[in-house]
């Protein structure tokens, strides 16, 4: 995951994805790969700021689609995070899963 560290001070990182996309997998791959202090959002509905997160990873994973719960996911919190990683699944797929 060289591409993450090349600029050499942490970053935020976010990866949207539906259910069952491979996000969790790519959450915890990228998770390990991180060295130093890492925040670790997951599947929040929402990002709030805590100090020290300009100087530390903030590695975020949030389900897409989430909307239908009681509690609607705020994707526009996320969208100032320098790495956004967006993971899709064939829509067949999908409406397998659903029957």
């Amino acid at each position: 995951m060289m591409g993450f560290q090349s600029s050499g001070r942490p970053c935020r990182i976010v990866i949207f994805g539906p259910y069952k996309s491979g996000t969790t997998g790519l959450f915890y791959k990228i998770r390990n790969s991180l060295s130093g202090a890492v925040r670790t959002l997951f599947e929040p509905r929402q990002y709030l700021p805590e100090r020290g997160d300009d100087d530390s990873w903030v590695l975020a994973k949030t389900i897409l689609g989430a909307g239908n719960g009681p509690e609607n996911v705020r994707y526009s919190g996320f969208l100032g995070f320098e790495k956004k990683i967006y993971l899709s699944r064939d829509p067949r797929d999908l409406m397998v899963s659903g029957i």
